[in-house]
């Protein structure tokens, strides 16, 4: 199977994956907003942000143990496979019963005073207690659905975890729908994940026997081997806590439930564009660590140098496009127009844009497992930041959160691309041009955005609509002529129309 054939697999399982992450964002919001109240919704969103650190204690076991069989698996050294599979396998297990138990200390913490949330001590605890059963059964899935990649069928995992968020959102829309409180919509999001378990599972026997998991293997001297690059992983996830929820919990504490209501679904319009570029980068991952695997640095050179120039044409046409259509979406969308703040979402565009050129950098070292220092640096960055958050909260409220989140990703974007230029060294240089147009790029586009939408956003709905359509259109022209994208397709559109039928 081709490199363009495996992609074109993810790619469409991962754009699947993010319009259902996008139903999610979309449905869920409204759902709690119309039922519970923005208030009660922002309770929500700070007692599940509370519980999200325990997704730190996989210590990247999943991660690093399926990138590692697929390296054997594609090195034919199965008998060493099977052993480092059930090796890791007892090693989550073990991680998530202590984690299980350990987690019951929640009934006796205050939740609701430390949290200022206004239900009481036992629905706090109980839906607290149900969140963390859910983080710690998605070790376990995790781990099965990753499995799919080491027999270069990542799209199947993919679309498992498809079949998870929706059977989440399903449950917890109904459960929400019902104004059940907290602790059931807690119980429900837990139903779900475990019903998932199951199902994958019975796939793996089915379709991928030769890999399926067992308990029968324990190697001790794995333990260390696992655990210490695994552990980078782990600060890598940790970093995810550090810069989403742990600002939710910020804010809670210091400026209350509203305004992490306005910064969450900020985030969220954000991130539900962001997901479609990381969908494109993800999509080559399992290909990077296939490339990497068998040593075919050419391939690997290629797949980098070209998926800069798309990654890097799509991002400002996503990102400014969301910046000039978020009044009329939160309009439209939860008829809630007055939380669109210029400058909050102009910094937010920002952050985007190094949010999405950093995740394209980041890919090529998170799959290669050379990710040590980008694991330290990312970690102590994110807490730095958190530090830096609270003093900016105290001072400027929402805009000091996002001032100092930006100095963050810039800092490591800028970190990330030397590692790039290290991984790459013994066989090219790496070129910073095009993040240089990049970074021009986002610079004068948010100033164009900001200029237009304080011109248009008073007039009509559809003289509105009509500036946001132009301005895309003009935006696509540069960026097609700033990242040489005619190149780009004249390289890959022929291999592209073949893979789907639509060569002659």
């Amino acid at each position: 199977m081709s490199s363009i054939k495996r992609i074109s697999k993810n790619l469409i399982a991962l754009f699947t994956s993010n319009g259902i992450n996008m139903l999610w964002q979309l449905v869920l919001p409204p759902v709690f907003l119309h039922k519970y109240g923005t208030a009660m919704y922002g309770e929500w969103l700070a007692l599940s942000a509370s519980v999200a650190y325990l997704g730190t204690l996989n210590f990247g076991v999943q991660t690093f143990v399926n990138q590692d069989l697929t390296v054997r698996y594609h090195r034919g050294q199965m008998e060493g496979l099977h052993i480092q599979q059930s090796t890791a396998l007892r090693l989550l297990l073990g991680i998530v019963l202590f984690a299980a138990t350990l987690s019951l200390c929640v009934f006796f913490i205050p939740l609701e005073k430390l949290l200022r949330l206004t239900i009481s001590h036992r629905d706090a605890s109980i839906a607290a207690y149900f969140l963390s059963l859910q983080i710690l059964i998605n070790f376990i899935y995790g781990y099965f659905a990753g499995s799919f990649m080491v027999v270069a069928r990542s799209h199947r995992g993919t679309h498992w975890n498809n079949i998870q968020r929706v059977t989440i959102i399903l449950f917890t829309g109904t459960a929400a729908w019902l104004k059940e409180p907290f602790a059931i919509v807690a119980m429900a999001q837990f139903s779900a994940c475990a019903l998932c378990l199951v199902g994958v599972l019975i796939d793996i026997r089915v379709t991928a026997k030769d890999i399926f998991p067992t308990l029968r293997y324990w190697d001790k001297k794995a333990v260390g081997a696992i655990l210490k690059p695994s552990g980078y992983f782990g600060m890598i996830i940790a970093s995810t806590f550090l810069s989403f929820q742990l600002p939710v919990l910020i804010l809670q504490r210091i400026v209350g439930p509203t305004l992490v209501v306005v910064f969450t679904l900020m985030r969220t319009i954000f991130s539900m564009a962001r997901q479609l570029l990381n969908a494109l980068t993800q999509s080559m991952g399992p290909e990077i660590t296939r490339l990497y695997g068998k040593g075919d640095w050419p391939g690997l050179s290629l797949l980098y140098n070209y998926s800069e120039r798309f990654i890097f044409f799509c991002i400002p046409i996503v990102n400014l496009g969301v910046f000039s259509v978020s009044p009329l979406l939160l309009t439209l969308w939860l008829h809630k127009g007055g939380l669109f703040s210029l400058p909050l979402y102009a910094v937010m565009t920002g952050i985007a844009f190094v949010m999405c050129a950093k995740e394209h950098k980041f890919n090529f070292q998170f799959s290669t497992n050379t990710h040590e220092s980008l694991a330290r640096v990312m970690f102590f960055s994110y807490l730095a930041m958190a530090a830096l958050s609270v003093l900016f909260i105290h001072l400027f409220s929402v805009t000091g959160l996002l001032a100092a989140w930006l100095l963050t990703e810039v800092f490591q974007l800028i970190y990330i691309m030397r590692l790039n230029f290290d991984l790459f060294s013994h066989h090219e240089k790496v070129e910073i041009a095009y993040v240089i147009k990049l970074a021009i790029f986002a610079i004068v586009g948010i100033a164009v955005a900001m200029f237009v939408l304080q011109k248009t956003y008073a007039m009509s709905l559809v003289v509105r609509i009509a500036a946001a359509i132009t301005e895309g259109l003009v935006v696509a022209a540069i960026s097609y002529l700033a990242f040489d994208m005619a190149v780009v397709m004249k390289k890959f559109m022929p291999k592209v129309t073949q893979r789907f039928g639509f060569a002659k």
